[in-house]
């Protein structure tokens, strides 16, 4: 039987991690995309978010990923910048062209516009945020989720922020930071999705100082 005992939680390392992170993102978040677009879009998507991250680990039973997150608080080193920006590389150098061809509106962008709109809504910055959350299917029933999550945030805390914030959107299990107790503090709804968009997106927010720790 697997327990979370068996589950290794680490530094992201770009060379190690990011093609098993690209994977999965790809058969879970696009599975039901052409594979070109899918591959194209997942990698982007993860780089997006991987420029911006001050804290990035992967959790792993033997060879298998089963998930990773990444957090922000200030800016990254220059080393992480600069490992970050070699997946970047790698990523434009093979989708580089059908990453052009898509409407700068579809894909993960729809849900990046709709966060900053969020973010002027409730007057928050992009700083001390959950940047990305993934979990292998095959992890389900252990946890795992909870537990890279509460990882985010104890470094966003041990960093010095008063609150985190994270955007989701409807084709995720958004009810997951209700359990955990995150504050919805905006939302966005798309009257007319396209195969690239969700439905709808949501801001969490979780306050520090309201867990007494």
């Amino acid at each position: 039987m697997n327990t979370q005992q068996d589950v290794v939680i680490r530094a992201f390392d770009v060379e190690h991690d990011f093609d098993a992170a690209w994977n999965l993102m790809k058969s879970t978040w696009y599975r039901d995309v052409d594979p070109k677009i899918a591959a194209a879009l997942s990698g982007d998507e993860i780089c997006f978010y991987l420029v911006r991250a001050t804290f990035a680990v992967s959790a792993w039973r033997d060879e298998d990923l089963l998930g990773f997150t990444f957090a922000r608080h200030g800016l990254p080193s220059v080393v992480q910048q600069a490992n970050w920006n070699r997946a970047r590389t790698l990523v434009n150098q093979q989708y580089g062209e059908v990453l052009a061809s898509i409407p700068a509106d579809e894909g993960y962008q729809s849900e990046i516009d709709a966060y900053r709109q969020m973010l002027t809504q409730t007057q928050l910055k992009e700083d001390d945020s959950v940047l990305l959350l993934a979990v292998n299917p095959a992890a389900r029933g252990l946890g795992l989720g909870k537990k890279l999550f509460t990882g985010a945030l104890d470094y966003l805390r041990a960093a010095g922020a008063k609150s985190a914030h994270l955007v989701t959107d409807t084709d995720c299990d958004w009810s997951f930071y209700d359990h955990l107790g995150l504050t919805r503090l905006a939302e966005r709804h798309n009257d007319s999705p396209t195969a690239l968009q969700s439905d709808g997106y949501f801001l969490y927010g979780y306050n520090f100082e309201d867990d007494g720790r």
